[in-house]
């Protein structure tokens, strides 16, 4: 009798049990040892982590700037979403490698839940469970976990917006929420702003369609992400312009010893075609190898994504046009996919610098 009701609760309670296994399984790749391994600390990590720390102690930053939206760091600029995250985790357990990375660790803990919510609402529990259990295992997904690159701060807070974006056609609030997770990636890496320029108008005009999202809804939203970004887009001002450096909202507005958007956006400097045609095969070269060459992106040998699952990256999006016909949730996914791998035809690729496109 108690095998019985045993098995009969398990067969009810079958995909929570399954969901929670993997979960734990994506806990214990993540957690074991995390502070150790990567052993050490990338310059980028210990740039970030010492401007946190230096402002929080003395009131400015080792430039001298107070809390600014981009960080001047070695003179070219670091992304300062990471760096106001990590400061209560300083404050709390101070300067070593275990806080720097832990908000990494928890945040990306986090999106997987979220990821699960996101597949689950565009194709059903069935595949959301696939695509969880796909992400969990992902070497590429693990190796974000453990350390604390600034810029990865992108990928969790945009599955969070894709997540926001497929909700608002049940609630539309959500689409507000969505417009500023997706400014806030702009703090994380300002390399997205080429992808979030090709992406949100496109959803933009995707919610204007939808019959069932509001239109105040969705030109609410936009008014969110611009207050949201409106920094950003002063402190580019500044910099694109040569103008002096100033404060504002308590917030300082540096100008950079020197920009470098040319040597990561090639598109538009130089020969655009040949550009375009390096850009595409250096895309195509990642996607067939998973490896860029970093030992901070991908394990030698193993890569970003198992090869095993290299076709099927190709074979998916044969169903996925095909879900697109349904309209609703899946076209975020869409949306994202083009304009990501848009995104990665301006640039010159390496796997963090086109970390937007691997969910």
């Amino acid at each position: 009798g108690v095998l019985m009701v045993l098995k009969s609760w398990i067969s009810s309670h079958r995909r929570g049990l399954i969901l929670a296994l993997i979960l734990l399984l994506a806990v214990l790749v993540r957690v074991y040892q995390f502070a150790q391994t990567p052993y050490g600390i990338n310059q980028d990590e210990a740039s970030m982590a010492y401007d946190a720390y230096a402002d929080m102690t003395y009131g400015m930053d080792r430039n001298g700037d107070h809390n600014p939206v981009y960080a001047v760091a070695w003179g070219s600029g670091q992304n300062m979403g990471y760096n106001y995250l990590v400061r209560p985790f300083i404050a709390l357990l101070g300067l070593n490698i275990f806080a720097v990375r832990l908000p990494m660790l928890l945040l990306s803990l986090a999106s997987l839940v979220v990821f699960y919510g996101f597949m689950k609402e565009c194709f059903g529990p069935k595949v959301a469970l696939m695509a969880l259990f796909i992400m969990a295992i992902c070497p590429w997904h693990i190796m974000l976990s453990r350390w604390a690159l600034e810029s990865n701060l992108a990928v969790p807070l945009m599955i969070g917006a894709a997540y926001a974006f497929a909700l608002s056609c049940r609630r539309n609030g959500m689409f507000i929420l969505g417009m500023i997770l997706s400014a806030l990636c702009l703090y994380a890496y300002s390399a997205t702003m080429i992808f979030m320029a090709l992406f949100l108008p496109a959803v933009t005009l995707w919610a204007f369609a939808q019959k069932n999202i509001k239109n105040r809804y969705v030109l609410l939203g936009c008014a969110a992400f611009f207050i949201a970004a409106f920094p950003l887009i002063l402190f580019l001002i500044v910099n694109l312009f040569d103008l002096e450096p100033f404060r504002f909202l308590g917030m300082s507005i540096p100008k950079l010893t020197a920009m470098r958007s040319g040597a990561t956006v090639n598109l538009f400097s130089g020969d655009f075609l040949q550009n375009l045609w390096g850009n595409l095969t250096a895309l195509f070269r990642l996607l067939f190898t998973m490896d860029d060459g970093l030992i901070s992106n991908a394990i030698p040998g193993i890569g970003a994504i198992y090869l095993a699952a290299v076709p099927f990256i190709f074979l998916g999006v044969v169903p996925l046009i095909r879900c697109l016909r349904r309209g609703g949730a899946p076209w975020i996914l869409g949306l994202w996919c083009m304009a990501a791998v848009l995104h990665a035809l301006t640039i010159a690729i390496n796997i963090n610098r086109c970390n937007i496109l691997f969910p």
